[in-house]
Formats: C-alpha cells, structure tokens, sequence
C-alpha cells in the first residue's frame, strides 16, 4: 500500500504536512483574507493550459500566470471585497506552502504571499498593500 503523500505525489499534487493539496478548483486564501486564490482545474483542458489567479479583496488587484509565462495584473472594481468562502475555505496559514505541481507554488509568510510558477516567474503580494512581479 502506498502512503497518502506517494500517491498525492504520483497524481500530481503534492500533500504533505504544512502543505495544502489542490482538488477540483484548488483554491485557499491567506491569514485575514489578505488573498485569495485559485486554479481551476477544468474537464475539457489539460492542467498546463489553465493558469492560477490571486486577488487581494481589498482593492480589487488581481493578478494571474500559467505555467510558463510571466503574470499578467489588471485592478477589478467587481473583486474589491470579494470573498468566496465556498472555493478558497481552505486556510493558508502563515509558514503553510501550496503546490500544484510541477506548475504551480506558493508559500505564505507573515511579510505576504510569494507564488511562481515552473518557469521560475511569480509574485510577491503583501500581507495588506503593495506587490512585486519577478
């Protein structure tokens, strides 16, 4: 029999603990709901064709990737204290890593939340303002 963490591994997703596992829209947000995201893992396309979505509720920033390209952001008035409580219940808590691998990552500290993708580009969102795109 093969442990929880070897088959999550073998099915892509990584599982262990400190670390949150994806499902069917892998989605969490952060400590105070700083940020909140997703990927959505849709019947009809292949994972490497979809791509992970943060936004920070407080002022509608909202900024995406997929797994090889540099993030894309944009300001959405509708995502300005937008919370879904039903996709993104699952708590990121500070010191917590997320993965979908080997496409996506994230890591949330007490500074913010860092994301990145297999091509090494990403984001670091502050834990209430500002934001950086590498």
């Amino acid at each position: 029999m093969r442990s929880p963490v070897v088959a999550a591994v073998a099915a892509g997703v990584l599982a262990t603990p400190g670390l949150a596992s994806a499902t069917a829209l892998s989605a969490f947000h952060t400590p105070g709901w700083a940020a909140e995201c997703y990927v959505p893992f849709p019947h009809e396309l292949p994972l490497s064709k979809t791509g992970i979505t943060c936004l920070t509720p407080s002022d509608g920033f909202t900024i995406s990737m997929g797994p090889f390209g540099r993030p894309t952001k944009t300001y959405d008035k509708n995502a300005v204290g937008y919370r879904d409580p039903f996709a993104a219940r699952r708590l990121l808590r500070l010191g917590q890593h997320w993965a979908v691998r080997p496409y996506w990552a994230c890591s949330s500290k007490a500074t913010g939340l860092t994301c990145w993708n297999k091509s090494g580009h990403g984001w670091w969102l502050g834990r209430f303002r500002g934001y950086r795109v590498f």
